[in-house]
């Protein structure tokens, strides 16, 4: 079984994508498990907010949740919102965010109509911030495990094959940006993520560029340190094994955007980006005519 993880940055290349793979792949579901809880816990993700977990048929849902700009969909639910502050918030990485309550959320969550998943059969409420990942982790193992007996009834009698997690956060290198006098702002729900998922063997990363041009995340320390977090947590778990660089490695390479000194990524000078950059755009412009050429049989025509 291979895993394949992915970190997005879907404002840096190609109308602002950029995907980050691990290589090699690593090939157990306790290796995806593991970056998964260790990423979560890290000071590489602040907050917690909103997440999905799906177990095969099943969903398990966090208690919606919301920053401070988020105010009119906070207003136009039937659900009341608590502010969460204090020790407890901060350890459960919920601080200065609006969480649903839990009979609101519970209530809503099963009765409802229409899920996230085409497959799903019945949704449960799942505790909110990172005390529920590590509770759907531990599910997750003991589902494996064969232990079901110390999983709730709706696990019982369960035989999990596939499982995934959809997690919004607020990043580590936002929070100067994101929290002021201890509220968060705004949960951006395109951008900040993280996901994890067997099915189509993948991990992946979300944050968004605020320079919003291709060159910035090579040019920029503020992401590249990003980046080099996760890679500590990666060779703390295996150390030397794994890299996490983009998904158009060889292409970066190439341009020579992509630069590495021992395990960290090594930052482009801004003069130089804009010559990779070109370069860049022109071998990847080749590659898609040339996958076009070979799915259709004939040349891509100029827009």
């Amino acid at each position: 079984m291979e895993f394949q993880f992915k970190i997005y940055n879907k404002e840096v290349i190609d109308c602002s994508t950029c995907h980050n793979t691990i290589y090699p792949r690593p090939e157990s579901r306790e290796v995806l498990l593991e970056v998964l809880l260790r990423v979560s816990e890290s000071d590489v993700v602040s907050r917690i907010a909103e997440f999905n977990v799906q177990l095969d048929d099943i969903e398990l849902q966090s208690p919606r949740i919301y920053g401070a700009d988020d105010k009119y969909d906070m207003e136009r639910d039937n659900s009341e919102y608590t502010f969460q502050t204090g020790s407890l918030a901060t350890k459960n990485k919920l601080s200065g965010l609006f969480v649903e309550n839990e009979n609101d959320a519970k209530e809503r969550i099963k009765n409802l109509k229409y899920f996230r998943h085409q497959y799903t059969k019945k949704a449960f409420y799942m505790e909110p911030g990172l005390e529920g990942i590590q509770k759907a982790i531990n599910y997750i193992k003991l589902l494996y495990d064969k232990e079901q007996q110390k999983l709730p009834p709706y696990l019982k009698d369960f035989d999990l094959k596939y499982f995934s997690f959809s997690i919004n956060v607020i990043w580590g290198m936002d929070e100067r940006y994101r929290v002021k006098d201890g509220i968060c702002d705004r949960i951006d729900t395109e951008h900040d993520y993280l996901n994890a998922g067997i099915y189509d063997s993948k991990f992946g990363f979300g944050f968004g560029n605020f320079g919003g041009e291709s060159i910035d995340i090579y040019t920029n320390p503020y992401y590249l340190e990003h980046l080099d977090k996760i890679q500590e947590i990666l060779d703390e778990i295996a150390p030397g094994i794994y890299e996490a660089d983009p998904y158009e490695r060889e292409e970066l390479l190439q341009a020579g955007f992509l630069r590495r000194e021992e395990r960290k990524h090594a930052m482009i000078p801004r003069e130089e980006a804009r010559e990779m950059e070109l370069r860049y755009d022109e071998i990847m412009s080749e590659k898609i005519a040339q996958e076009f050429k070979e799915k259709y049989g004939r040349e891509m025509e100029d827009p």
